[in-house]
This record gives structure tokens, sequence and C-alpha cells, in this order.
């Protein structure tokens, strides 16, 4: 009798070990990125007000500002950035290729 009571027990003792074992692990996939694009967005916020050029406010003149009356208003273009009109004007004169400051996409002023 104990020979069978042996078998039952060690059988049992044996499938509540299988039924509760960890799960295979995975190996991780290797991955080899062939290419990165990166976007970066920024839009001119009127709360800040400022030139990114120059970092003066819009409501000061440009330190370019060759104007009497110190107004130096600012110009936006198609890709929604802002500088005042002097700052802007020199950068295009100074780099090469019209393109905005901060994007570089090809600077088109919309005003």
């Amino acid at each position: 009798m104990c020979g069978y009571t042996c078998v039952i027990a060690h059988t049992n003792a044996k499938l509540y070990r299988r039924s509760y074992t960890k799960p295979a692990i995975c190996a991780p996939m290797k991955v080899r990125i062939e290419r990165w694009d990166t976007v970066a967005a920024w839009t001119w916020d009127e709360e800040d007000g400022l030139c990114t050029i120059c970092q003066n406010s819009f409501d000061d003149c440009c330190p370019n500002c060759s104007t009497v009356n110190g107004d130096c208003d600012p110009v936006w273009g198609e890709c929604s950035h802002a500088f005042h009109l002097h700052c802007i004007i020199k950068w295009l004169e100074s780099k090469s290729g019209e393109v905005c400051p901060l994007c570089r996409q090809s600077w088109n002023p919309i005003n």
C-alpha cells in the first residue's frame, strides 16, 4: 500500500511544481536603427514676445534698428516664426541661403 501512495504523492508533487513554474523568458530582440528622423516644432507665443535672434522684446527696438522713431515691427514667416524686421534681414544677409534661424525651412515672409 505504501508504494501506491508514494507514487501518487510523488506524481501530485511533480504536477504541482510544473503548474507553478516561471514562464520562459524570451531573449530581447536586437534592432539596428538605420535612420532616425527627428522633428522639432516651435511657434511664437504672444506671451513670450521675444525675437529669438536678438533676444529683445517685440515691444522694444532691435539692436540693428536704424529707424529714427524706434519702431521695429516683427515679421512672420510661413513657418510661423517671428523676428524683428532688421534682425531677420541681417540674418539672411550673413548666412548662406535664405532659411529660418529656428527651423531651417526656406524663409518666406507672410506680412
